[in-house]
């Protein structure tokens, strides 16, 4: 009989042995690195199988992720009759997938197979998430702060602020034009008029 474990990842229970494929729920871990599960329930080599109490002492599991994802959409959808209450929402569940390469047990390989070189045009481009959060180029983000401070305007100084010579140049024509209106105005008022001419005036007629 081959050697065989029995695992517990994600509050869910896997056969494996070497070189098995497997797909668990979601780890906080990179593609191509290693994983060490040591929730370890039984162990079974050439029929001498050994049970833990939860877990076996010393039995240890190694796996590669192999990839990263989410899986299909599924349709979660809620109602309840005669109040009107309907909800409806899309949810795709990540996970990750493992190689199983070394099964082990206080420190002696039982059965183990050779790691996987990691591929760049075979990995599967997917966002690697860990602890919850999507990693975030540092590097990146410092670049684009500084371009962005390098755009910024220089702050002027305190004071009367410089004119530009289109603004000035405008200025200069509104205070000729007002000048022009006010000579227009000064001009346009009408002379006196002397009373007693226009006392004979009214007596000759």
């Amino acid at each position: 009989m081959n050697t065989y474990a029995i695992v517990q990842t994600g509050s869910k229970q896997y056969r494996v042995k070497a070189g098995d494929n497997i797909r668990v729920e979601s780890l906080p871990v990179y593609t191509g690195e290693i994983v060490n599960i040591d929730d370890v329930l039984m162990v079974s080599r050439d029929g001498d199988v050994t049970v833990g109490t939860p877990v076996v002492s010393g039995a240890q599991v190694r796996a590669q992720v192999t990839s990263r994802g989410r899986g299909r959409k599924i349709t979660v959808f809620k109602y309840k009759s005669k109040v009107r209450y309907r909800r409806k929402k899309g949810h795709r569940q990540h996970y990750t997938d493992l190689r199983i390469i070394d099964i082990s047990m206080d420190g002696e390989s039982l059965d183990k197979v050779e790691e996987q070189a990691e591929s760049p045009d075979e990995v599967e481009e997917t966002v690697d998430i860990v602890e919850g959060e999507a990693a975030v180029d540092v590097e990146g983000v410092e670049e684009e702060a500084e371009d962005d401070i390098a755009e910024e305007s220089p702050v002027e100084p305190e004071g009367d602020a410089p004119v530009a010579e289109d603004e000035q140049s405008d200025s200069d024509v509104a205070t000729t034009d007002s000048n022009d209106e006010d000579d227009d105005e000064s001009t346009s008022v009408a002379e006196p008029v002397d009373t007693d001419e226009v006392k004979e005036k009214k007596d000759g007629a």
